[in-house]
Parts: structure tokens; C-alpha cells; sequence
């Protein structure tokens, strides 16, 4: 990969795609807010800034690969995009747009979840609402306009977000912990599962190997316990994915 760091950037030759560092001192914890140009709106640490630039990278240079379902290059994009809290084939598909599309689509979606940064990097001055004139836009929110706006907080100012979480109830951040859990292990459950269309046994892409393998066992790790045991089919496997426990 060839992305090139400096304070306040992130450029590469591999691809037109760039991460700038907001206007704006780092935030109560010290951490610096970027964006990328093909996640416009979203706040980005400089580790994810970085995982972003990689994956625009990587759509470009592996463009072939990535046509291919069953490409190795799948397991790399779907772990880059989780450390975005985003799908793999979400990732390729906004980071194969260029950044003049990429901002014209941001544009298009007008309040529908992408937000541009303000001109001093945290709105100051730019709004002189008073309290009540706040209380009056979250009255005449819509649930999805409200939703985006606390997620843009979260982002942008965790902090705050995490202070007003704790004010509002210890017990109800634990319930919020555990649900996202839930929903997490619910998902991993539902990934589809590797085969090899020729035997139809058990295949999966595993560290240190550069092709697809054979395996006995889950596909699914769930207590730590489970155990998964590679083995010579006597032929190459045809990777294809069927629905998780269907087999």
C-alpha cells in the first residue's frame, strides 16, 4: 500500500481518494478527527482514517480480486470495514466511486445521514441558538432525523456523548451494552458459511494460508472451546457460500 501520512493528511498514489484532519484542536481525549472523501460525513480516528485509506487502496488495486466472491482479498476488506462499524460490500462499493461522485451522491442524500463539516471544525458561531430554540428542533424532529443528529454527536463529540449517557441512567447504558452484543453475535450467527463446491465439506480462508482450506468442525466459534481441524480432500476447493447452518 502506498498511502502517504502527514499532520494533517492522507494521500495516495494508488488512489484519487484522501483523509484530511478536521480544523479543530483534538478532542477532551486527545484524539484528532479526520474524514475520508468517500465516507463524507462520517468522523473518523486516525487509525480508521488510515483503515479507510486502505481500503480505497485496495478497491483499486485489487478491483479483479474483489469481483470475485470468493477472493481472499474479501477477508481483508470485511475485517478493515468492521473497524468502520461498516459491511465489506458497503465499504467497495462507496470507495469505488470517485470523490467528485462520492460528493455529489453525499450531496443528493440533503440530511439523510451525511453531515459536512462546519467551517471552524466544530460550528462555533455558527448557530447562536438559545436553549429553548433547541429544545424546539428536537420537538419537530422526525425519529430518524433525531437518530442521525445523536449519531453525529457520538462521533463527533464522544465526551459529550458519553456524559449525557451516564446522566441519563448506569443501568440503561448496560442494557444498550448488552443489546449491541446481541446484535453483534446475531449477525456473526447469520454470516454465510464457506463449502467447496466439489465435496461439499466445510472451507474457510485461515491465517498463513493464501488459499481457501478444507476443515472439520464449525464454522462458528462461539464459546472458545469449539476446535476446527484442516485436511487434504485430495482436490482444490471450489469456495462458494451457502446460508449459515444450512449444510
Amino acid at each position: 500500500m502506498a498511502t502517504k501520512i502527514s499532520d494533517t493528511e492522507m494521500t495516495s498514489d494508488l488512489t484519487r481518494h484522501t483523509a484530511r484532519m478536521w480544523p479543530a484542536p483534538a478532542d477532551a481525549c486527545g484524539v484528532s478527527l479526520w474524514s475520508v472523501s468517500w465516507l463524507p460525513g462520517r468522523l473518523l480516528t486516525q487509525n480508521q482514517a488510515v483503515t479507510a485509506m486502505t481500503i480505497a487502496e485496495a478497491v483499486t488495486e485489487h478491483a479483479d480480486d474483489l469481483a470475485d466472491n470468493g477472493s481472499r482479498w474479501w477477508v481483508f476488506i470485511d475485517q478493515w470495514a468492521a473497524e468502520l462499524a461498516i459491511t465489506g460490500p458497503h465499504a467497495v462499493a462507496e470507495a469505488s466511486l470517485s470523490p467528485e461522485d462520492r460528493e455529489a451522491e453525499a450531496a443528493e442524500d440533503d440530511g439523510d445521514g451525511v453531515w459536512a463539516a462546519p467551517a471552524d471544525g466544530r460550528g462555533n458561531g455558527l448557530l447562536d441558538l438559545t436553549h429553548p430554540e433547541r429544545s424546539g428542533f428536537i420537538d419537530v424532529m422526525t425519529p430518524h432525523e433525531a437518530g442521525v443528529l445523536l449519531a453525529y454527536v457520538a462521533g463527533y463529540a464522544p465526551e459529550v456523548f458519553d456524559h449525557a449517557l451516564a446522566a441519563r441512567s448506569e443501568t440503561f447504558a448496560a442494557e444498550l451494552a448488552e443489546r449491541t452484543e446481541a446484535r453483534a453475535e446475531a449477525e456473526y450467527m447469520s454470516d454465510p458459511e464457506g463449502y467447496c463446491l466439489a465435496c461439499g465439506e466445510n472451507v474457510a480462508y485461515f491465517i498463513g494460508h493464501d488459499a481457501p482450506q478444507h476443515f472439520r468442525g464449525p464454522h462458528k466459534l462461539v464459546t472458545g472451546s469449539e476446535r476446527r481441524e484442516l485436511f487434504e480432500a485430495g482436490h482444490e476447493p471450489m469456495i462458494a457460500w451457502r446460508e449459515a447452518g444450512a449444510r
